[in-house]
């Protein structure tokens, strides 16, 4: 998980590497769908992970 929090700043004080994980884990389904939604959706959830001053 460092380097997407390098790639990202700060994240928030709450996140858990297990919760991005199970997050995460859904998004090669996701690409194999014929609308590739992998990166709209890891954006949506790093995202979620940003400190609200970084959003």
């Amino acid at each position: 998980m460092s380097a997407i929090v390098s790639s990202m700043g700060r994240i928030r004080s709450d996140a858990d590497p297990g919760d991005f994980l199970q997050l995460t884990g859904a998004l090669w389904r996701a690409a194999s769908a014929p609308e590739d939604r992998a990166p709209r959706m890891l954006a949506l959830i790093l995202d979620g992970l940003r400190a609200k001053s970084q959003r």
